[in-house]
């Protein structure tokens, strides 16, 4: 559920770039703000999973690899509209 709800806040967040609207920076990373508790509670929520056994470590590793890297960019993207806000 929490990387569905991810989606759909990324998603939200990041919508109006694709079609050139040009929205309020601030907005922008208020909302990918919000979207780091939700990478952060997956990757919490992963240590449940190794530790229940659920999931090989490959894929366990793999998943947590991704979602760091979504993070990395989030936090990317949040410098950068930060940037232009000021």
């Amino acid at each position: 559920f929490q990387a569905q709800m991810l989606s759909a806040k990324l998603a939200g967040a990041l919508d109006s770039l694709a079609y050139d609207i040009d929205i309020d920076k601030g907005f922008i990373v208020a909302c990918l703000k919000r979207t780091l508790a939700l990478v952060n509670r997956l990757i919490a929520d992963s240590d449940a999973v190794e530790r229940k056994g659920l999931l090989e470590r490959e894929r366990l590793s793999y998943f947590r690899r991704n979602m760091m890297e979504i993070r990395e960019e989030i936090l990317r993207l949040m410098t950068m509209y930060r940037k232009q806000v000021t």
